[in-house]
């Protein structure tokens, strides 16, 4: 499938060349590049990031700021509809509790990315038929990357258990700590994360999952 991705950072354009790998995609960083690309080629698939940089477009050079970010995704979804992709999503990682726009989505889709039933935040977002185009808004789901070595967080650097910090007794209800239990002899007054090291395998979600949209966009539109 031919896929246009949108997106200004470069660690959600390396999510896009992973998790879209097998299409052929196209990556473009701003508003203006890809309204370029969007009026020369046509393309199946269009995800787009919601915030971009300010594009200098048909503005005065008092009115441009390029360090402000502008929700140019919505008019790229309706363009990419006028220009005859079938498929197109808009996924921001913009907090809702610091971005007035991604609080807005919550009116048409999960807070938390949820597509079909069950989860603690079931539901699937609204569904839109643009231009014979399924489109969808939401909130991006991220894929989980893990971190070697990675400071643990949990016993403070002590390298202790953090129930009863080294001494065997819990420091909650003064009885024998979770620790010295026989199938955790291993971690026995041990920090049970990072086993006494300080490092442990730390879990990020940090960058979106653009393939697993896509995914949804293809196997769940409504009819």
């Amino acid at each position: 499938m031919k896929v246009l991705v949108i997106e200004d950072k470069l660690m959600h354009q390396n999510s896009a060349r992973e998790t879209l790998a097998g299409h052929d995609l196209t990556v473009v960083d701003s508003f203006a590049k890809a309204i370029e690309v969007l009026t020369k080629e046509k393309f199946e698939a269009v995800l787009t990031d919601m915030n971009l940089p300010m594009s200098k477009m048909a503005l005065h050079d008092e009115a441009f700021n390029p360090s402000e970010q502008v929700s140019y995704g919505f008019v790229l979804a309706l363009l990419a509809a006028k220009h005859g992709a079938k498929y197109i999503a808009m996924l921001t990682d913009t907090n809702h509790h610091k971005g007035a726009m991604s609080a807005a989505i919550d009116c048409i889709a999960p807070t938390y990315y949820e597509w079909g039933e069950g989860g603690m935040h079931a539901g699937k977002p609204t569904v839109f038929h643009i231009n014979d185009a399924t489109a969808v808004f939401v909130h991006t789901p991220f894929l989980e990357d893990f971190l070697p070595d990675s400071d643990c967080i949990y016993c403070h650097g002590t390298g202790l258990c953090p129930t009863c910090d080294g001494t065997l007794i819990s420091n909650w209800d003064k009885e024998a700590c979770w620790c010295t239990r026989e199938d955790r002899a291993h971690h026995k007054s041990k920090c049970g994360t990072c086993n006494g090291t300080l490092k442990y395998m730390k879990s990020v979600y940090e960058r979106k999952d653009w393939g697993r949209v896509l995914k949804d966009l293809l196997e769940n539109k409504e009819k």
